[in-house]
């Protein structure tokens, strides 16, 4: 379990992006339980993600309409 309480700041190494990078790549299951969710950020992570065996997202009910249909 990681002990780290670093503030994230997004200034350089201290982004929160670079935190979850670092948790997936360890990881065999992610699952996510998110109000919002943007393809921006996922292909932000797809790399580590590959390595995943298993990915669940549940997305909230309220959908973008932009995101849906510009795909």
């Amino acid at each position: 379990m990681n002990t780290d309480t670093t503030f994230f700041t997004n200034e350089e190494g201290y982004q929160l992006v670079d935190r979850f990078k670092q948790t997936i790549s360890q990881a065999k299951f992610f699952d996510a339980l998110v109000g919002y969710f943007r393809i921006s950020g996922f292909h932000q992570l797809y790399k580590e993600l590959e390595g995943v065996d298993k990915i669940r997202i549940l997305v909230g009910l309220d959908v973008d309409k932009k995101s849906l249909f510009n795909r």
